[in-house]
């Protein structure tokens, strides 16, 4: 016998059951552990795909299949089109990102119907909607855009809260001549004047406080979310805000100056990382919120004063079609003009409502952001989720109303 065959032979015993009987359970058990362990890592590489468990499970073990049920989802889409007598031409289809969730795999894509003047735009998304319904996909998102004659309505879809596909309509309407508008009013529309000005309000740092995220839908008012990646309550949140129809965008963690002494949390984008860096943290962030209509810096003074990294940052949000806030978290930011620069929709903060907390102040800068809106015709506010914004607000309200200032999402104001 030579040496190498004695290890041969102890998993021949082994395997045979010549081991002692408890040696053969705690191999058992040893075995079931491991099994449960890779399961639990499988789970928790998944786990933020949706709140519950199972879809994790779901995920993980690969039940979903989300790559067939896409192609039986785009089969009953042309077929419904047809039916609705639109011309292949008016229908793209692009592919966006590759997705990775357990042992699933899939392309998200979006798809864009240009729809002519006599097709009705909504009997159109009331087909997609009735198709959504006969196969495994359920809306995530809705948001809509209007911008002169031009009308887009874009629907997130996907699996268990996992964005697969988003469905673009666009419509371009004739403008009426003033005569036929003019003709086409009744008595009591004509005193009807339009707003003054628009304000758009953002709250950013949602997703740790959900009593507050309540409180501030329960306002009278459009107001717009900036939520943080990864924080606690962030599924509960973007629930509650898609029920009131808000938007939502995501707050992204940029370096601030003073790095790493003041930290901006959690898979922040930094000045040091190289461009597929940058280009990999803002999409795995994206993967968190697929049903965000745009972007806003949360600290990032450093970050946003680089140029270069800002180009890194809008070519992703530019081929996304989505738009970019700058907080003007530093008077030398740049993200603004680079966004300019690279055909990227971008607004800017005029006014920080609520920097230091103290209730007269939050007042005093409520009323100077109406006054700049009523200058320049329109003004964006950034505030936080506390108690004396929400008071402040409660109060002003109203009386924007009266002043005939509209206060609106900030998917309007930016440009």
């Amino acid at each position: 016998m030579t040496r190498s065959a004695v290890p041969g032979r102890a998993w021949l015993s082994m395997l045979s059951g010549k081991l002692p009987r408890a040696w053969r359970w705690g191999l058992l058990v040893l075995l079931i552990t491991g099994c449960g362990v890779l399961l639990g890592i499988r789970l928790l590489a998944t786990h933020q795909v949706g709140r519950h468990p199972l879809s994790a499970l779901r995920f993980a073990l690969g039940q979903h299949d989300i790559a067939r049920q896409q192609q039986q989802l785009y089969q009953a889409v042309t077929v419904a089109l047809r039916e609705a007598g639109l011309e292949t031409n008016a229908y793209m289809r692009e592919d966006l990102q590759v997705q990775r969730r357990g042992r699933e795999s899939w392309v998200v894509r979006r798809h864009r119907l240009v729809l002519p003047v006599e097709v009705s735009l909504q009997s159109v998304e009331t087909r997609l909607t009735n198709v959504l319904r006969q196969v495994p996909h359920s809306i995530l998102a809705r948001r809509t855009r209007q911008q002169k004659t031009v009308v887009s309505v874009a629907l997130t879809t996907g699996i268990d809260g996992a964005a697969a596909d988003i469905f673009v309509l666009t419509q371009t309407r004739a403008i009426a001549s003033p005569m036929a508008r003019t003709a086409a009013l009744s008595p009591s529309d004509a005193v009807l004047q339009p707003p003054l000005a628009r304000v758009a309000i953002v709250i950013d740092d949602m997703g740790w406080d959900l009593p507050m995220a309540q409180a501030l839908l329960a306002l009278n008012a459009p107001l717009s979310f900036a939520i943080i990646p990864r924080s606690p309550y962030q599924y509960e949140t973007v629930e509650a805000v898609q029920q009131h129809g808000r938007d939502i965008l995501l707050h992204l963690p940029m370096e601030p100056h003073g790095y790493p002494r003041v930290n901006p949390g959690e898979q922040a984008l930094l000045s040091d990382m190289t461009s597929s860096e940058l280009t990999t943290r803002l999409q795995v962030a994206l993967q968190e919120l697929p049903m965000a209509v745009g972007v806003n810096n949360h600290m990032g003074s450093r970050l946003t004063e680089d140029s270069q990294v800002m180009r890194v940052v809008m070519h992703e949000l530019q081929q996304r079609g989505l738009f970019f806030l700058d907080s003007r978290t530093s008077s030398h930011s740049q993200a603004f003009q680079v966004a300019r620069e690279m055909g990227v929709r971008a607004g800017q903060r005029q006014v920080f409502l609520d920097h230091d907390g103290q209730p007269e102040q939050i007042s005093h800068r409520l009323h100077q952001l109406l006054s700049l809106a009523r200058k320049r015709g329109r003004a964006i506010g950034i505030g936080h989720p506390r108690m004396e914004t929400l008071h402040a607000l409660q109060q002003l309200i109203p009386e924007l109303h009266a002043a005939g200032i509209e206060i609106v999402p900030v998917s309007h104001l930016v440009d």
